[in-house]
């Protein structure tokens, strides 16, 4: 009791106080690691979300790369596609005209022998045959124009090397202007528009 008392009359501070001021302060020491162990932590999640977040991000670039490379492949080959598709139409349709030229090449000479024939022949009225020639004649003229076959006009009209063929120049009326048809030997057609038979004609000088 005189110890206390000396103590405190001599201004020590008592045992008790001193210990419990140590426990406070390593208290408060521990709190302040455990906080930076926290942050320490914090921060290291961090910067893996973010490590994650890139990696993520280069990941979908390069998908979205991939996915642009394949739609052009795609593209480019529709585009082939659709070409070839158009080519193989046209050369059917082509290989198909073709051959109706040929077809029509034929049939031409035997429409010529018509034309000669019911020119050949006087107009009479009753004359069964003339009759009859001449409808075949006009049934043939149909038939080829529906498939497209056109005869070339001729005469009176200017020179065209693309539709007629000169054999000769003749000497023709003051008024006749030159380079003019004035005669028609053989009657051209065209099929489709394009020539398939030139005229064979006589040209003014």
């Amino acid at each position: 009791m005189e110890m206390a008392e000396d103590r405190k009359d001599k201004g020590q501070e008592p045992v008790e106080e001193t210990v419990t001021d140590f426990d406070a302060s390593v208290e408060s020491e521990r709190d302040v690691g455990d906080e930076g162990k926290a942050c320490g932590a914090s921060e290291a999640s961090q910067q893996d979300l973010k490590e994650l977040v890139t990696a993520q991000a280069q990941q979908i670039l390069e998908l979205e790369n991939q996915v642009k490379e394949m739609t052009d492949k795609a593209l480019r080959l529709q585009a082939d596609f659709d070409n070839f598709r158009r080519r193989t139409r046209q050369d059917l349709a082509r290989s198909a005209e073709q051959a109706n030229e040929k077809v029509f090449l034929d049939l031409l000479p035997i429409l010529d022998n018509l034309e000669r024939a019911v020119g050949s022949v006087p107009e009479a009225e009753g004359n069964s045959v003339v009759s009859g020639v001449k409808m075949v004649l006009r049934q043939m003229q149909e038939l080829l124009a529906k498939w497209g076959v056109e005869p070339i006009p001729a005469v009176g009209e200017s020179f065209d090397p693309n539709v007629h063929e000169a054999m000769m120049q003749v000497e023709a009326p003051e008024e006749t202007e030159s380079g003019t048809v004035v005669e028609e030997l053989q009657r051209g057609y065209t099929y489709n528009g394009r020539t398939l038979r030139p005229s064979l004609v006589n040209v003014a000088q």
